[in-house]
């Protein structure tokens, strides 16, 4: 539980993307307008779910800030790396932002 669990996370946007363009679901919110409203359901449905494991995690690790207010900020930055990957940044370019985030967020 805890920072590890968000780090692990936040990773799985370079090894599962790594050569893709992005994630497919990010991909279609930031299409939400020609996407099906069945499709953003499911997208939304996700998300609810990532956020609601982000924030125990964030509990367990027992943040400064409320967790849910930290869990919003690691979803923001998740999406960000996520469209970022159909610029197809290297592995080493990735972890030193992730690094840097955590670095970050830690404090909060």
């Amino acid at each position: 539980m805890g920072w590890d669990n968000i780090e692990s996370f936040l990773k799985i946007v370079q090894v599962r993307m790594c050569g893709k363009t992005g994630c497919f679901a990010v991909n279609s919110a930031r299409e939400a307008a020609v996407v099906p409203r069945r499709a953003i359901a499911e997208i939304t449905s996700h998300e609810a779910i990532l956020r609601r494991l982000l924030i125990k995690n964030l509990q367990a690790a027992r943040t400064r800030r409320p967790a849910a207010e930290v869990a919003t900020l690691v979803m923001t930055f998740f999406h960000g790396a996520c469209v970022e990957q159909n610029l197809r940044p290297s592995v080493a370019a990735s972890n030193r932002k992730i690094s840097s985030f955590l670095r970050l967020a830690r404090k909060m």
